[in-house]
């Protein structure tokens, strides 16, 4: 069993399950408790027309669409890697992935799809990025479709006192962190955004220790918690 410091995954299930492996490998021990509970909504959107180019931008959204839509044959663009994989792995085809945030989906599309197209940006109840508005004023046809909705968990099964670092995934995550957090101590905490617009949110807190990945993916995420564990042993040679 792992008896390395603690870190706890606030990620969505079953997204935090791949995810707490990842940090496992490293030599922490995961502590899942997603702060956002995952619904869909009534009533169910209706189907897109064969013609629309599909938007992705968190796997969620993939997952509320292939559970209330047999259709596959749309073209579709995603956020990034993680979200065109499991485009794929549901049956779509045609998959582009921005490999970035919400601002690499807009520049994906001005720079490969005509303004002739019509585009569908399957989101959840409280998107970000602002993806539909910037590319109806750059003059395409496009309609936002809430999937899903994601809200704040009552309470999270975590002792926050013995928790050492929380790895936090969205802006609407952290700020669900902190309401969880209430009155409890967090200075001894080190946080680990996918972004500096989650990061941003943590301000309030004061946090000496918040470590931002470089891109917003789970690999740079890995990449800049190496980087930081190197730089304790580093010092501690000293």
């Amino acid at each position: 069993m792992n008896s390395g410091p603690k870190i706890w995954i606030t990620q969505s299930l079953p997204r935090a399950r791949d995810t707490a492996k990842d940090y496992a490998d490293l030599g922490l021990e995961p502590i899942i408790s997603p702060v956002l509970q995952i619904s869909s909504v009534t009533p169910t959107p209706a189907p897109p027309n064969k013609s629309d180019l599909l938007i992705f931008t968190s796997r969620n959204g993939v997952r509320a669409f292939a559970d209330i839509c047999s259709e596959r044959a749309n073209s579709v663009i995603c956020v990034g890697a993680a979200t065109a994989e499991l485009a794929r792995s549901v049956g779509f085809v045609h998959v582009k992935s921005a490999e970035g945030d919400a601002q690499d989906v807009v520049k994906l599309v001005l720079k490969t799809v005509p303004r002739s197209q019509t585009l569908r940006h399957c989101c959840g109840k409280h998107v970000q990025g602002g993806i539909a508005e910037q590319l109806s004023e750059a003059g395409y046809k496009i309609e936002r479709v809430i999937y899903y909705e994601a809200y704040p968990v009552g309470k999270a099964d975590v002792n926050i006192e013995r928790v050492d670092y929380v790895a936090l995934y969205s802006p609407r995550g952290a700020s669900a962190f902190i309401d969880l957090l209430k009155t409890k101590c967090a200075a001894h905490l080190t946080t680990l955004s996918i972004s500096a617009a989650t990061d941003s949110v943590l301000e309030p807190l004061g946090l000496a220790n918040r470590l931002i990945a470089e891109t917003p993916d789970q690999t740079a995420i890995i990449k800049t918690l190496r980087s930081h564990f190197q730089t304790i042993r580093k010092e501690a040679q000293r």
